[in-house]
């Protein structure tokens, strides 16, 4: 309500900045990078057969025990095939 008020002296922050704030909880930090690109088609069957393997070396090198993969229907329907 406090960010509704059009006030200029008003310092709450958004959301974000607010549970930052607030919060007494520790969360590390995260990198994030991007995978090495695959310059094929994606719903290839030998694309999948090959990005799955790397996923999982990557996964492995980080020592993540699973490997969460997002794709349409077209890359899933191959990837299941290939598991």
């Amino acid at each position: 309500m406090a960010r509704v008020l059009e006030n200029d002296d008003s310092c709450v922050p958004a959301l974000n900045g607010f549970n930052t704030v607030v919060s007494t909880s520790s969360v590390p930090a995260a990198n994030i990078r991007y995978l090495p690109f695959i310059n094929a088609s994606p719903s290839d069957l030998s694309t999948v057969f090959t990005a799955l393997p790397r996923l999982v070396k990557i996964a492995q090198e980080l020592g993540q025990p699973h490997v969460l993969v997002s794709a349409d229907l077209a890359i899933y329907t191959k990837a299941q095939q290939i598991l």
